[in-house]
Formats: structure tokens, C-alpha cells, sequence
């Protein structure tokens, strides 16, 4: 069984914390020994993980630039695994055969697994890895169009699509229980406009309560596709003009409470904007070699940025930053009060301190519970 340390090991350890500009962060041990029955390791996976300390997910990432490293026998590589918070396997089921490429696996707030192909099948599992009946396809059989991008929250899901002839189809779906994909007819997405990546704002933190989809091109801008008169309509906003980007967005990630958009640049810049898109709100050159492995949030405060073999960078609102050092393969896991690493041999929890906890391990407090410590 997987060791788990004691909840208070660094809680309240002021001598652990780590200043960040005003605030300080910690980093807790869920499980310093995970007990995965997987061949695979890590950083060859799609690697879905629940919120609040949900189920995790794993499948082999067939995307032919990976390099797969085996643990044991090949046999059942292909798998779809299902854990739970400690490694321990809970399900485990045959993924799509052939070539099918896993381009997104993602949680619902309903805790079903949602597995979305390449070849725009979307597969959907309860936490028990029962099929469900309601999985669907974005696309006919035996077409050449493919997906290439996907983004899923609690209350959506979108996917970008590249036809045979080289143009963008963009599909959204808004009933996660009865999904039905709605095909987008005015995207805003023009040949010249690639798409580099994709983000998902989530009905609940949007004004129509439909969820909006951004779409980050190769020319410096970033088109939001958001419900208009009953339907969705892309538009274009050329954040180059007005100065707010400088270079293209290679990877977005968008906070919590839906108010703030990470952008990470081709040449290593992390922005942070308004999702109104009127005010930058950080400028923080991170002077590193090839785009990081994810970017997600820690709560609202923070953004963290991961690289394999290197670690975790941290950087607060006024730039200021921390380092974390993963000797192993990890993921981060945004929510909404922390950042969780699961690795190879670790559940970690990387989170702010907060504001009435610092003030009792703060030396010389006057808070009554720091009587008690």
C-alpha cells in the first residue's frame, strides 16, 4: 500500500514555506509512494487526472516524436487504465485499435472518462470503465480529416478539425451528460490563421453561460468562438495591434475563475491577460529552451510551468518566481485552490499558503490559534 505521510508534516511548518513576492507557497506529500501496475512510464502517457484528487487515466501516447519506454511485457500497451489517487489500478479496457491517436482525455464534472481520437471518435467510460452509451463521432468513416486540437472543461468540450483540403472545422459540445457536437460555421478562422493551440472558458465564468473556446494562431492573435443570437461565432482579435502579445501563442491555459489567460510564445515569454483581452497583467521571459511539457494555474495566484527532466517553474503576478525539482516523469494538475504533481513515484500538492495559516506560524503572531501551536 502506498505510504502516506502525515497531514500536518509541513501544514503549519513555517521553515518549509517558500516566499513568492508577498505570499508563500508550500508543497505537500499526498503519497510518496505510488503503486502503479503500469509498464509505462509517465512521460509516454496521456495522463488524465480528476479534479479534487479524482481517478487518474493513462493511455500510451502514440504520437510518433515520443519515444515509448516499457516497464514490463508489451502486452495490452494500448490500454486505458484507471487509478485511483494512491497508483492503485481500478479499471482497466482495450482503447480504439489501428492507428487512432488519443489527441484529448479529460474528467467530467460527472466523473466520466472522455476520450477524443484523432479520427474523431470520442469514447466515453464511468470511473469504473464501463462504456457509455453516449459516446459519439465528430466526423464520418473513412474521411481524411483529422483532429488536431482538443480542450474540455466541466461544462464543454471542443475540438478543432484539419480537412483533407487544409481548412479548420470547429466543433463544441455544451451537454456533457447528452452530448451532441454542434459544428461552428463562422469560425473566424481563415486559411492564414494556423491554429497553435486551444483553451476552454467555462460557461460558468462567461456571460452568455455557454462556455467560449480560444483558438491561438501562427499571425499573433487569439480568436474567441463565444454563443451569439443562439449559435457561436468566432472573431478575430489581433492582439498584436493593440501590444498586448509580441509573438505567436504556442500553449494557453486559462485561471480558475476564468478571468485571467497564460500564453506562453515560440520564444519562451509567459503573458498574462485579461480574458477581455483589454490589459496585460505579466511579462515574465522564462530564457528557457523549448516549449514546456504543460502550463497550468496554481488557484488564481500563480502560473506553473513544467518541463520533463528539469522540474517546475512558479511565477507570481509581479514576475516573481520558484523552482520545484522532479528528478522523475510528471503532470500538473490545475485546481482551484492548489497545483497537483502526480509522478512516477508521487502525489504532491504545491499550493499558496493561506492568508489566516501563515498568520499562525508567523513568529510573534498574535492570532489566537497561534496560542495553540
Amino acid at each position: 500500500a502506498p505510504r502516506r505521510p502525515s497531514a500536518m508534516s509541513n501544514v503549519i511548518n513555517p521553515m518549509e514555506w517558500q516566499p513568492l513576492g508577498r505570499h508563500r507557497y508550500r508543497t505537500l506529500t499526498v503519497y510518496d509512494d505510488m503503486v502503479w501496475e503500469d509498464e509505462l512510464t509517465m512521460d509516454s502517457m496521456v495522463v488524465a487526472v480528476g479534479a479534487y484528487g479524482g481517478a487518474i487515466a493513462m493511455v500510451r501516447d502514440k504520437d510518433p516524436t515520443k519515444f515509448t519506454r516499457m516497464r514490463g511485457g508489451a502486452g495490452g500497451v494500448d490500454d486505458i487504465r484507471i487509478f485511483n489517487a494512491a497508483g492503485k489500478q481500478i479499471a482497466r479496457m482495450p482503447s480504439r485499435p489501428g492507428d487512432s491517436r488519443v489527441v484529448l482525455m479529460a474528467w467530467s464534472a460527472g466523473e466520466d472518462l472522455w476520450v477524443v481520437y484523432d479520427s474523431g471518435m470520442v469514447d466515453i467510460f464511468t470511473i469504473l470503465g464501463r462504456e457509455k452509451e453516449t459516446g459519439f463521432s465528430l466526423l464520418p468513416s473513412l474521411t481524411e480529416d483529422r483532429v488536431v486540437h482538443a480542450c474540455m472543461g466541466e461544462t464543454g468540450m471542443a475540438a478543432l478539425v484539419r480537412t483533407g483540403g487544409g481548412a479548420f472545422r470547429l466543433f463544441i459540445v455544451t451537454d456533457m451528460e447528452n452530448p451532441v457536437a454542434e459544428e461552428v460555421h463562422e469560425t473566424g478562422l481563415v486559411s492564414s490563421l494556423t491554429p497553435k493551440c486551444m483553451a476552454l472558458i467555462e460557461g460558468t465564468n462567461t456571460l452568455s453561460a455557454h462556455p467560449e473556446v480560444l483558438v491561438a494562431t501562427v499571425t499573433c492573435s487569439i480568436v474567441v468562438v463565444s454563443s451569439e443570437g443562439g449559435g457561436y461565432v468566432g472573431e478575430d482579435h489581433a492582439l498584436a495591434d493593440s501590444g498586448l502579445l509580441t509573438e505567436a501563442v504556442m500553449l494557453m491555459a486559462v485561471s480558475p475563475n476564468g478571468s485571467m489567460l497564460a500564453c506562453f510564445g515560440e520564444s519562451g515569454e509567459l503573458t498574462v491577460l485579461r480574458t477581455n483581452f483589454r490589459e496585460r497583467l505579466l511579462s515574465f521571459h522564462t530564457h528557457a529552451e523549448g516549449l514546456p511539457s504543460q502550463m497550468v494555474w496554481c488557484s488564481d495566484s500563480a502560473v506553473v510551468l513544467a518541463w520533463h527532466g528539469k522540474g517546475a517553474l512558479l511565477v507570481g503576478p509581479s514576475g516573481d518566481y520558484l523552482k520545484f525539482a522532479f528528478s522523475e516523469p510528471f503532470v500538473l494538475v490545475q485546481e482551484v485552490d492548489c497545483c497537483r504533481v502526480v509522478s512516477d513515484r508521487q502525489h504532491k500538492i504545491i499550493q499558496k499558503v493561506p492568508d489566516h495559516t501563515e498568520g499562525i506560524g508567523r513568529y510573534g503572531s498574535p492570532k489566537p490559534a497561534a496560542l495553540l501551536v
